[in-house]
């Protein structure tokens, strides 16, 4: 647990990053589609950016584990960032995958993890709320991105608090 109690603040910082970008979501709902894309890009980009610097690290010999969760975020980012003009359709596809996988990923994560921390439910919570999210983003295509840009914003904020609650657990820990 030492790699992850030494770095407790970038689970903090991907966590700020969702709250920041639910926030901003529901401050402009009505923004175009292209800020929202934007928007999207940077906060995966910020997720990736994280699980991949704890890869490196090796925290707690999760390489394998941290090193998906950044590929499933900075591919996301590399596909939204690097091709802007999507469609809302394309768009809302990278984000049911991504949800989808983001949350598969922090369940394996957090049963990896329950064994080094104990209590990792606010992992588990953060993986179930985003495979429910991309569920509804897949079940629910005709209401369109835009209409979605609450449930967005939702999802952001509590998986943002999800993490920045498993941080501190792990920060307390150390």
């Amino acid at each position: 647990m030492a790699t992850l109690a030494q770095n407790w603040w970038l689970l903090v910082l991907r966590g700020a990053a969702a709250i920041v970008f639910g926030l901003l979501t529901l401050v402009w709902p009505g923004a175009s589609l292209a800020s929202l894309v934007l928007l999207f890009g940077a906060y995966s980009l910020l997720e990736g950016a994280t699980s991949l610097g704890l890869a490196f690290m090796r925290a707690e010999g999760k390489l394998g584990t941290w090193l998906l969760h950044a590929v499933v975020g900075l591919g996301a980012a590399l596909v939204t960032l690097g091709y802007p003009a999507l469609t809302a359709v394309a768009l809302y596809s990278i984000i049911a995958v991504w949800a989808i996988a983001t949350g598969i990923v922090e369940i394996v994560m957090a049963s990896q993890l329950r064994a080094l921390i104990g209590s990792v439910g606010s992992v588990v919570f953060a993986g179930v709320v985003s495979i429910l999210f991309g569920i509804a983003l897949v079940a629910f295509p005709a209401a369109g991105i835009l209409a979605l840009v609450g449930v967005i914003a939702a999802y952001a904020i509590m998986s943002g608090i999800a993490w920045v609650s498993f941080g501190m657990r792990v920060y307390r820990l150390a």
